[in-house]
């Protein structure tokens, strides 16, 4: 059963809520880690990762920027008011250099599909890997396919 992007990105929408502070930090960032095993069900997430996450989580002002990164997204009109142009020209204008993107096919967050027509985006270059034993965190979970990827790409560059 495949899950509609909206059903992937429900955090994006919790995050939202006053109570997120709360959900997220209970139980020393247990959140983090469940949403991170559902981004990546089947890799074995390094304890030392999942350690360094929630340190640094622990740190003062880190989850509210995190989450403030979210809800900025929602909220465009909490904006600073100077950069409201150049917010509007970064989320609109062409990419303008050849791109790499690398994706994990079985990745639980961002589906694939999503990538489709981005093309167009990109006028001077779209080359997208989809890695298909991989899921979210691709370069940790494929380092080897993912540098390979990279240096093909880097080796067609002009």
């Amino acid at each position: 059963m495949r899950v509609s992007s909206r059903g992937r990105s429900w955090h994006m929408f919790f995050f939202q809520s006053p109570l997120a502070e709360m959900a997220v930090s209970h139980n020393d960032f247990e959140f983090l880690e469940r949403l991170w095993h559902d981004w990546s069900p089947a890799w074995t997430i390094p304890v030392d990762e999942i350690a360094a996450l929630k340190a640094t989580f622990r740190q003062p002002g880190e989850l509210e920027a995190a989450l403030g990164y979210y809800r900025q997204t929602f909220h465009p009109t909490s904006a600073q008011t100077e950069l409201v142009d150049l917010q509007a020209k970064i989320m609109t204008a062409p990419i303008e250099v050849s791109t790499l993107g690398v994706y994990g096919e079985r990745d639980g967050y961002i589906g694939v599909e999503l990538l489709e027509g981005m093309e167009a985006l990109f006028p001077q270059g779209l080359r997208r890997a989809i890695i298909p034993q991989a899921r979210h965190f691709v370069h940790q979970e494929e380092p080897g396919e993912v540098n390979r990827v990279l240096l093909e790409f880097l080796a067609d560059a002009p």
